[in-house]
């Protein structure tokens, strides 16, 4: 009993010291900190890394103001952990794969029944190819009503593309899509967004292709919804 815990601690020292030295090289720094290691936490699982660094510090420093071992289960499940950080989910884990998508001649009824029966909040314009030409959303509606005196609006007998100059892709304009590859790792995504908070720009949505090209197919579509759906400090 007394060997197999030990066993366990070892283990679960070895596999700390593989994070740890994750977090090292990338950042080529010796010191590790907080912000560091919450840089690289999911929502699931920031809970569960404090109690490791507390048993870590124990073990490791050879403490015995408390007593704790990990347990098979943990161990496990912490192995699950550092796999997650050192080999992330990617774009595609965490996209919404193969979203409902219209192109510019779709019929703005439909499109905002078919939105508020599926309770979609964006909407790809795609053209023929199926490449992306802009989003449809609520805000392309807002921009529009902002825009004008007076808004009447014949929604049977308006088409998206009466909304162009709106929902085109702009970087000028407060309101920007980008595009991302599919293998991107999910901290390489979350800093799209934040890149873009710097510039004082809303990064709506971010398209998922292939490579991350404009001229490709779209995958799936990324929310800051989604990225706060895994970060638990993400304000964006």
């Amino acid at each position: 009993m007394e060997q197999n815990i030990e066993r366990l601690n070892k283990d679960f020292l070895d596999e700390y010291g593989k994070f740890e030295k994750y977090i090292q090289e990338k950042y080529k720094t010796e010191k590790i900190t907080d912000d560091l290691i919450k840089e690289h936490l999911t929502k699931p699982s920031i809970y569960f890394w404090i109690s490791y660094r507390n048993l870590r510090n124990i073990k490791s420093h050879g403490s015995t103001k408390f007593i704790a071992d990990i347990t098979e289960l943990g161990l496990e499940k912490f192995k699950e952990e550092v796999s997650k950080i050192i080999n992330p989910p990617t774009a595609y884990d965490i996209c919404t794969i193969n979203p409902y998508k219209i192109t510019d001649k779709h019929n703005l009824s439909e499109v905002l029944k078919i939105m508020k029966e599926n309770n979609y909040s964006n909407v790809p314009i795609i053209d023929e190819n199926e490449y992306a030409k802009g989003m449809f959303n609520a805000n392309t509606l807002f921009l529009y009503a902002n825009s004008k005196d007076e808004v009447i609006i014949d929604c049977p007998k308006t088409i998206i593309e009466y909304f162009k100059p709106l929902y085109e892709m702009n970087e000028k304009s407060e309101i920007i899509y980008d595009f991302i590859g599919k293998k991107t790792n999910i901290f390489a995504v979350k800093e799209k967004f934040e890149e873009a908070k710097k510039k004082n720009k809303k990064l709506e949505a971010l398209f998922v292709t292939e490579t991350g090209k404009q001229n490709q197919k779209i995958i799936g579509i990324i929310t800051p919804w989604d990225i706060i759906q895994h970060f638990p400090e993400n304000n964006l």
